[in-house]
Order: C-alpha cells, then structure tokens, then sequence
C-alpha cells in the first residue's frame, strides 16, 4: 500500500447555489486522477506533483499501527541556516544596542 502527501483543493465560490459551487482550483480534478493514479500504480505516474510532494511507505492493512504515515524529514542543519541565523541574531543585538544608546542621548539633552 501507498502513503501520500499531496496538496490538492477546490475553491467554493457561492454557497446559495449548490450546484456550481466548487471551482477547479489548480488543476484539481487532474490532481486529484494522479492521485487515484500514484496509489495504484506507484512513483512512475508522477505527473503534476514533484517527487518533494510525494512519498511513498509500507503500511500493514491487519495492524493498524502504523496507518499514519509522513515524509521523513531531514532535520540536519546545513552551514547556511547556521550563518543567517548568527547574521540575524547580530543585526538583532546590534539593533538594540543602538535604540538603547539613542534613548540614552535624548534623556542626556533635557
């Protein structure tokens, strides 16, 4: 079996007429077919959706265990978050050094 992780979505447009109120909010009814597609005959179907959205796991049908599924997600830091983190810690501190010294000056000249 298959796990999925998809964004798909219709829009309602007017809730007074029931009978035309979902619009095909990007490409949907498409989307929605890749699905059907994917779960049945797996990764090669790949159409619309990039391999980021689409995950693919085991589940056991008679166990129920493991029936919620995500994508794993990689949680290891790289060099460049590292060093806008710093930067913008920085700018931070450099800031409020900076308020703090022209409260300090405008109370030095009253």
């Amino acid at each position: 079996m298959r796990c999925l992780i998809t964004g798909l979505r219709y829009t309602r447009s007017n809730r007074k007429k029931a009978t035309n109120n979902l619009l095909d909010t990007d490409r949907a009814k498409e989307r929605y077919q890749e699905v059907v597609n994917l779960v049945r005959f797996g990764k090669n179907k790949l159409n619309i959706f990039t391999e980021e959205e689409y995950y693919e796991g085991t589940i056991d049908p008679t166990s129920g265990n493991d029936w919620n599924q995500s994508a794993p997600i990689n949680i290891k830091p790289k060099l460049e978050d590292f060093k806008k983190t710093v930067a913008d810690h920085l700018a931070w501190e450099v800031s409020n050094l900076i308020q703090n010294s022209n409260k300090e000056n405008d109370g030095l000249g009253k």
